[in-house]
């Protein structure tokens, strides 16, 4: 519950998964990495299918997660907003 909290989805840990859309769906990924606390979380647009709004507490989420439990993040991302989020960037 706390990681459905974390991205903001906690009311729908009873909801049928053919109900959520896709954003929902790509939060309850997120979650489902955080709950098992990693050391690295691999992530291919993460904040795809969100809208800006979203993803910018989803991401502000993610990168607390991170920092709090000194895992590393390794993220690929069309969005500069959402890399410039992150400690560092490489560019392809």
């Amino acid at each position: 519950m706390r990681a459905l909290a974390a991205v903001e989805i906690e009311e729908l840990s009873l909801a049928p998964v053919d109900e959520l859309s896709g954003g929902q769906l790509q939060r309850v990924c997120i979650a489902r990495a955080l709950a098992v606390e990693p050391r690295v979380i691999l992530a291919d647009e993460p904040t795809g299918q969100l809208d800006r709004k979203t993803s910018d507490r989803v991401m502000d989420a993610l990168l607390r997660a991170i920092d709090k439990s000194e895992a590393a993040l390794l993220m690929a991302t069309h969005d500069h907003r959402v890399a410039a989020g992150c400690s560092r960037i490489v560019s392809l």
